[in-house]
């Protein structure tokens, strides 16, 4: 009985193999020429066609679900380089606290703070190391 069901096994994988690299052949045709080749009744073969079937189903959702996988571990680590560290916010907060000029590379423009700018970048920086808010009652 064993080797009735490898053979079986076989059959079926070959049968999925060859609807999976040839899509476009009738499913007829692979009745009739799977039938002739393994001395089989076209019943049986359209019954491993469709076992074959779901085989390729299963292999192609397989597929999608790696493939997924790889571009969503892509797009975690694209984000990751996108996101600033709390090095670099601490930076730039700094930087616009002190009232360092930037330079804007699309436009070529160089930016200063303006003092509403930099009392909200110390009251952001105050929270970020905890210092309490430095400054409450500042109307702007």
């Amino acid at each position: 009985m064993a080797k009735d069901s490898t053979i079986y096994s076989s059959q079926v994988m070959e049968i999925a193999d060859y609807m999976f690299s040839h899509p476009n052949v009738a499913l007829s045709s692979i009745a009739s020429d799977f039938s002739k080749k393994y001395n089989r009744t076209t019943r049986t073969v359209w019954r491993y066609i469709k076992y074959a079937k779901e085989h390729n189903v299963s292999r192609i959702k397989k597929r999608e679900r790696a493939k997924d996988k790889v571009l969503v571990d892509i797009a975690k680590e694209e984000t990751k380089k996108n996101i600033l560290n709390r090095e670099e916010v601490l930076e730039i907060l700094s930087g616009i606290v002190r009232g360092r000029a930037r330079l804007i590379h699309e436009t070529g423009d160089v930016v200063i703070p303006t003092e509403s700018e930099r009392i909200k970048a110390a009251q952001q920086l105050s929270k970020m190391l905890g210092f309490g808010s430095v400054i409450d009652d500042v109307n702007l």
